[in-house]
Parts: structure tokens; C-alpha cells; sequence
């Protein structure tokens, strides 16, 4: 994003309308889709308590339940990680994440952040400009893959016994989801908003956990059934149509050029296995040690489908 249109935000947020969010939405909608490998996925959780899952059984964590729920569509999830911690804000989370030793890309990386930016007294302002580090942070992780990175909007602790229906809880997590939902549609990543079901929490105690703050199991259990109805988690395809970008020489025998492709590239072969995958030099890629066959090249959200001599 432009540093204008940070400004821009930065300046107007509390302006935003309603019509602003809904028009930012409807753009949206083109990009709900996730595309993963067959095998060989590695998923990385970066979050808070929400994503830690704070006094809930680790098998019960939403992410935890994502993986099992994209391996019985026969997805092979290869490893989870976790980047959270109970109370972090989206500092905390941007340290933490400095601190690991971490082996991008990955193939799906989650993002929940910011109910303790707004608990611990943050500003809509700071919350803009971290909110949007945090999010470039999971792309550069994800290989700057918009379809490889999962927003999620924060739960309403308002709807605990802990928060007691608190009107202002709501409201103010109201203004922070409008900033990561809108920051999110910015920047094409896919984003899922759950916070409505947070809000039966009182009405139906059995959905927050026993420190009556959390959402328990069966609650992020549904946040796993929103995700799987609005994001579409596509195999990569042996049949997408060729990309109008021009991408040349097809066939190919050593250097397949890619007209203003930059950035992290990923290779597949036509079962869907991963075979080569890099950074994009003067919009090419070395292919000669490849053996003759299709393949598809996967870079800057787009797919090219070319034959290796």
C-alpha cells in the first residue's frame, strides 16, 4: 500500500461508512480462494490467545482443527506451527516472529491479531500501522502469495461472562475488525469474519471455555466450518487456462521469462508435487535441470502452464 493511502486511512478511519466497508467487501469477494499442494503443505498459526488457544486442549485450537479438517479432504498437511502468545499485541507478535528460526515459505499462513491492541488502551492509528506490518509479514512468510494467507476478524469478548455484554467492548473491536478487514481487502488476501458467532457466547455458554473468557472447542470448531464455507481451498490444478502475461519460449529448454514477474515463484509438476521453487531473477527462472515434461509455475498469484524440452 502507497504511504498516501496509509495516510489517507490513518486520517479518515473513524470517517469510514459503512457503504466504504461494503464496497471494500464486494471487491473482495474475488480473491476468497486458497491455493495449496496436494502434499507436503506447511501451515504456519501467528496470532494471540484466540490462536493459541488459550484453556482449550491443543487438539481443540481452531487452527489445529483447520489442519484435520483440510487432511480429510485429502490435503497433506506436513507440519503446523505456532507464532502466539496469550496477551500479545500485534508487536509482540512481530517480535515473536524475529525471535523464531523460521523456513518460508509457507504454503498456508494464518493471521488473528489485535483484541490486546485494543484491551491494553491502542489507538485506531497504531492499530492501522500494525495491523498492516503484521499482515506484509504473513505474505513475505507466505512467499507473497495473497492466496496463501488466511485473515481472521477477533472474536467479541464482550459476549463472555468476562465481559459482561459490555456495549463499548463491541463497539470498539467493531472499529478494529473494520481496520484489518479493509487493510486485508487492500492487499487481496482472504479474510473470514467470525466475530458474529463470538457474539452467542452468553446466549450459549457451551461455546466459551471455562475461564469464562475464551472461546472453547465447540466454538472454534464453527470458526473452522465459516472458514471452509467461504474460502474456497483449491488444488493447485493440472487445468488452469494460461495466464494473458507473455511467458516465453514454450517449449523451453533453459530460461523460461516471465514479463514483470518478480518475487518468490514455486514449480509444480502436473500431480501436483512441488518440484522447484525460488526467487524470480530479471523475470526469469532456470529450468534446465528439469526433466522433460509440463509443468506449472506459480508466481505473483498467477499460474502459467509450459512444456520443458
Amino acid at each position: 500500500m502507497s504511504i498516501k493511502l496509509l495516510e489517507w486511512i490513518t486520517q479518515n478511519m473513524m470517517k469510514y461508512t459503512l457503504q466504504l466497508f461494503l464496497f471494500l467487501g464486494v471487491v473482495f469477494q474475488g480473491f476468497a480462494q486458497l491455493t495449496l499442494p496436494n502434499d507436503g503443505i506447511k501451515m504456519l498459526a501467528l496470532g494471540d490467545s484466540y490462536t493459541i488457544g488459550q484453556s482449550v486442549d491443543e487438539s481443540e485450537r481452531w487452527p489445529t482443527q483447520l489442519k484435520v479438517a483440510l487432511e480429510q479432504k485429502s490435503f497433506q498437511i506436513e507440519s503446523l506451527k505456532y507464532i502466539a502468545v496469550t496477551g500479545w499485541r500485534t508487536d509482540n507478535l512481530l517480535n515473536g516472529i524475529e525471535q523464531e528460526s523460521l523456513q518460508p515459505p509457507y504454503d498456508l499462513v494464518t493471521l488473528l491479531i489485535g483484541v490486546n491492541d485494543y484491551y491494553q488502551g491502542g489507538t485506531d492509528d497504531e492499530y492501522v500501522k500494525n495491523y498492516e506490518t503484521c499482515l506484509l509479514k504473513a505474505l513475505e512468510l507466505a512467499g507473497n502469495e495473497p492466496s496463501s494467507v488466511l485473515v481472521l476478524s477477533i472474536p467479541d469478548y464482550a459476549y463472555t461472562p468476562f465481559g459482561g455484554g459490555n456495549e463499548n467492548i463491541s463497539k470498539g473491536l467493531d472499529a478494529f475488525n473494520a481496520i484489518n478487514d479493509s487493510i486485508s481487502a487492500i492487499y487481496s488476501v482472504p479474510y473470514v469474519n467470525i466475530t458474529d458467532i463470538s457474539r452467542r457466547g452468553l446466549d450459549e455458554p457451551d461455546l466459551v471455555a471455562n475461564d469464562n473468557l475464551h472461546p472453547s472447542g465447540k466454538q472454534y470448531s464453527l470458526w473452522v466450518e465459516r472458514i471452509l464455507d467461504q474460502m474456497n481451498f483449491k488444488v493447485l490444478s493440472t487445468e488452469e487456462p494460461l495466464e494473458d502475461t507473455i511467458f516465453y519460449p514454450n517449449p523451453v529448454e533453459e530460461r523460461l521469462f516471465v514479463e514483470g514477474a518478480s518475487g518468490h515463484y514455486k514449480l509444480f509438476n502436473l500431480q501436483g508435487q512441488l518440484v522447484q521453487q525460488g526467487q524470480m531473477e530479471d523475470a526469469s527462472i532456470e529450468v534446465f535441470g528439469l526433466e522433460a515434461n509440463d509443468y506449472l509455475l506459480v508466481v505473483g498469484g498467477k499460474t502459467y502452464r509450459f512444456r520443458k524440452k
